[in-house]
């Protein structure tokens, strides 16, 4: 009788796993992926008093983690939605951290975030990222200009879609393995709404560096 049963079970599963699989592959567990944040570095820039080989190389390589931290910035600021703002502030220095708040409507979606049910990137670009390079071939200071436009589906479709237009010159320095952010300049147009913020050092300190 237990054998009988446990046939039983096995032919079961097989005729809900075959109901389930349309395209051949099981629906069981299968969750909807969100869009995914993917910046396009289309301009590295080596700032090298040397002008060498090896500074521009650094850059390239750094570069992929400059990358990673925008794409992980702009996943939290845009593209999760549907409740709450994200949290913003493991992507920004401890110093930066304290100007979030007031400037969040220039980062992020901020109170428009919990009206969508989804954002669809069209421009996901940083047009250009500049390095400085020392000596040593350590990089203390990184500029990154970033470009982001994207369509929000509003939950309510009377609502209709919400077009969205950042653009952003964030300056990052390294932590940990990476780069944080601790000072930006940035324009937000989302709605109705259009948000402008800075936050950090004059940028003419920046320039005097060669950046």
């Amino acid at each position: 009788m237990i054998r009988k049963i446990r046939v039983g079970l096995a032919v079961l599963l097989l005729l809900v796993l075959a109901s389930a699989c349309k395209d051949g592959t099981p629906t069981i567990g299968k969750k909807k992926e969100s869009n995914k944040a993917d910046i396009k570095i289309t301009q590295v820039i080596a700032s090298d008093p040397s002008e060498r080989q090896e500074g521009t190389d650094r850059a390239n390589q750094e570069s992929q983690k400059v990358k990673a931290l925008l794409d992980r910035f702009y996943q939290a600021a845009f593209l999760q939605v549907g409740e709450e703002q994200a949290d913003l502030s493991p992507h920004f220095t401890a110093e930066a951290q304290a100007g979030l708040a007031p400037n969040i409507g220039a980062l992020a979606l901020g109170d428009i975030a919990p009206r969508l049910k989804r954002v669809t990137p069209k421009r996901q670009e940083a047009t250009k990222v500049s390095f400085l390079i020392e000596e040593d071939l350590s990089v203390p200071v990184v500029i990154a200009t970033v470009v982001f436009e994207a369509t929000g589906e509003a939950k309510e479709k009377a609502d209709g879609p919400v077009a969205i237009s950042h653009n952003a010159t964030f300056w990052l320095q390294p932590e940990g393995d990476g780069y944080n952010i601790f000072g930006y300049s940035t324009e937000l147009k989302a709605d109705t709404q259009t948000n402008k913020a800075a936050f950090g050092i004059p940028a003419a300190q920046l320039r005097g560096a060669g950046l």
